[in-house]
């Protein structure tokens, strides 16, 4: 019988310089596609303590890691506030939001070539005294690649402009929560984003949703790429969590979830 790996024991040695976190990137997807980018390394299949960002984050990162800078383009793991229960300032030496400079409104997320910029400013800034954790939006929705197609605006909203609505949308997005403005935009088809979301995708059939999964993923891994490619630093690539799609008609990661499509993730170990 194999061993499970616990991906905590991983993350206690920090045996790596750069630990670059994809979001939602299972196990079983990543093995099918690494080795079309990466030419060396160790991937192994690891569990995951938690199905979602935020549990992930408090059960992976409880004590005080000074020696860290976090760079995280999830706004659920962010140095301006609490979400559920973890407060990131409170556990790195430092906490970069590249979910607050480096969103692409018109994709509606962080684009992973912007993460690298990032990574790349944050070394040269500590002139590598510190390990770094990056945290990448991809596989995460929205499909960055998959445009979305028609137009469920409804009542007085149906009558504006698109353009109109979109613009409004960008607005409001400033000023609003992320759950009222989620609400809003889906009310009123304020949304610019122009790329899909998940509950637009599984509508179409999970064979289609899988597809903008592996996309989505495939976008990453060609900027991690070009990261390793640059790099003689020990650099692992991971996820937080995994996601359902389509599974036991399940999509997503809900919290509190032990399915291996939410908790098996990836622990792939560069050889450069």
């Amino acid at each position: 019988m194999v061993k499970e790996i616990n991906q905590l024991e991983k993350l206690t040695k920090q045996e790596w310089d750069y630990l670059l976190v994809l979001d939602a990137c299972r196990y079983d997807y990543f093995k099918k596609l690494y080795k079309d980018f990466f030419k060396e390394g160790k991937l192994e299949k690891v569990n995951s303590p938690a199905s979602e960002t935020s549990e992930w984050a408090k059960k992976a990162f409880s004590g005080c890691f000074n020696d860290i800078v976090y760079l995280s383009a999830n706004p659920r793991i962010n140095s301006k506030v609490e979400v559920k229960g973890f407060k990131a300032n409170k556990h790195f030496h430092k906490v970069i939001d590249i979910w607050n400079h480096g969103w692409n409104q018109k994709l509606g997320t962080v684009h992973p070539k912007t993460v690298n910029e990032s990574l790349k400013r944050a070394i040269l800034a500590w002139n590598n005294s510190k390990k770094f954790i990056a945290h990448y939006i991809q596989p995460h929705e929205p499909y960055i690649e998959v445009e979305k197609t028609g137009d469920k605006s409804v009542g007085v909203a149906s009558l504006l402009p698109r353009k109109f609505r979109m613009s409004i949308g960008r607005t409001i997005r400033d000023y609003l929560s992320p759950n009222i403005y989620n609400l809003v935009s889906n009310t009123f088809g304020l949304d610019y984003s122009s790329s899909l979301r998940l509950k637009d995708a599984k509508e179409k059939g999970t064979d289609f949703l899988k597809t903008c999964y592996v996309k989505n993923l495939k976008i990453a891994l060609a900027e991690l790429t070009k990261l390793l490619n640059e790099s003689s630093e020990k650099i692992v690539i991971t996820a937080d969590h995994g996601e359902y799609l389509g599974e036991c008609n399940k999509y997503g990661h809900p919290p509190g979830e032990e399915s291996p499509h939410v908790r098996e993730v990836p622990w792939f170990e560069s050889f450069n």
